[in-house]
């Protein structure tokens, strides 16, 4: 009954790096299918869940302290940074944020979120007023990260527009606007 996209964000990973590649999968996995109704929160952490080896999850690359180093879930910030632009497309209220330590590839700088068990999270409101379905899923063939906000009507043509302003060399503002009106903004700051 979801036929129709609200918003959609796509991204590149390597197939060749295998433990990433599975936390991608089964962090996408715990997310898709969810539904929210107008007014349903969506916090990342209670929907994919503790990210342990007993759950699946494999050694992966995270930025900790301004460097990578490896962590066991290691990869699965790029399904919230993706649901994070899927939500600012949407319109939707972001209540809960961070940006990573470093940039990463596969996301616009401005336009990441880090997510880490018990201390981040990323969480986002369904403040439209229909029901919507998310969708995750890796692209084997494009080698994509692919995740989509469904909804059961065609969406309302918006006037919605997104920016990130560059405001030094490790510094970065998103700004979010409906018509003339800014309803979202975020800073940014990356150790470079």
């Amino acid at each position: 009954k979801y036929r129709y996209v609200l918003s959609a964000f796509a991204s590149p990973y390597d197939p060749a790096v295998a433990g990433r590649t599975e936390n991608l999968r089964l962090a996408a996995a715990a997310v898709d299918g969810t539904e929210l109704d107008p007014g349903d929160a969506f916090s990342f952490n209670q929907t994919v869940g503790r990210r342990t080896r007993q759950n699946g999850y494999q050694p992966g690359y995270v930025i900790s302290g301004g460097r990578y180093v490896l962590q066991v879930g290691g990869g699965i910030c790029q399904v919230s940074s993706n649901l994070f632009n899927n939500a600012l497309c949407a319109n939707f209220a972001i209540t809960e944020r961070y940006n990573h330590g470093l940039k990463v590839a596969y996301a616009p700088a401005g336009r990441d979120a880090t997510v880490y068990w018990g201390s981040l999270d990323f969480r986002f409101q369904n403040s439209g007023d229909t029901a919507v379905l998310i969708r995750a899923r890796l692209d084997v063939v494009t080698n994509r990260l692919t995740t989509a906000f469904l909804v059961q009507q065609p969406p309302q043509e918006n006037s919605l527009s997104i920016r990130v302003t560059q405001q030094s060399a490790t510094h970065y503002l998103l700004e979010r606007f409906a018509g003339e009106t800014l309803n979202y903004s975020a800073a940014s700051r990356y150790a470079r």
